[in-house]
């Protein structure tokens, strides 16, 4: 499973990265497409960023893998992921509310909320980058994890400043 924390949203929307212009990665499989290389796939011939891509569509329908893959993060009710999938779909609001005997106001209010739940995030964001985007440039040491640690994450990413 990727750690969402290591990319950056257009590459999780994407499914792959590019690491310094030399390779390629699938975030879902780790599979490597170096620069430079030529891949086969289904006997057509095609270079390393347009191989990942025909890679990423092998994986299939990318929203599907978004909404399964990230339990941990992923608020969405059981009746907001089916939705979304129909979204994505292509289905109109009316054929979507006839297939789900739901009012198209009922989905014209949901998608609204979507967007709102996107403005939302993108506030935090900055929030967020604001506030830590100098954190990687200082110099103040982590403390070490001590030895009974059982779950390691960023809980334990604390300088010797900020202990104290």
């Amino acid at each position: 499973m990727m750690k969402l924390e290591e990319y950056s949203i257009e590459e999780i929307k994407k499914g792959y990265r590019l690491h310094e212009a030399d390779y390629f990665e699938c975030l879902e499989c780790g599979e490597i497409f170096e620069v430079g290389e030529i891949f086969e796939i289904n006997g057509r011939f095609f270079e390393a960023g347009r191989a990942v891509k025909h890679h990423m569509h092998q994986h299939g329908n990318r929203l599907g893998a978004l909404i399964e893959g990230n339990e941990k993060y992923n608020t969405l009710t059981e009746n907001q992921i089916q939705l979304l999938h129909l979204i994505d779909s292509g289905l109109s609001d009316k054929e979507i509310s006839k297939q789900q005997a739901i009012s198209t106001s009922t989905i014209r209010s949901q998608k609204f909320s979507f967007r709102e739940k996107a403005k939302q995030a993108k506030l935090y964001l900055a929030f967020y980058e604001t506030i830590f985007e100098n954190e990687k440039e200082k110099t103040d040491p982590l403390i070490g994890i001590h030895e009974t640690a059982t779950q390691v994450d960023e809980r334990y990413h604390i300088t010797e400043s900020e202990r104290t």
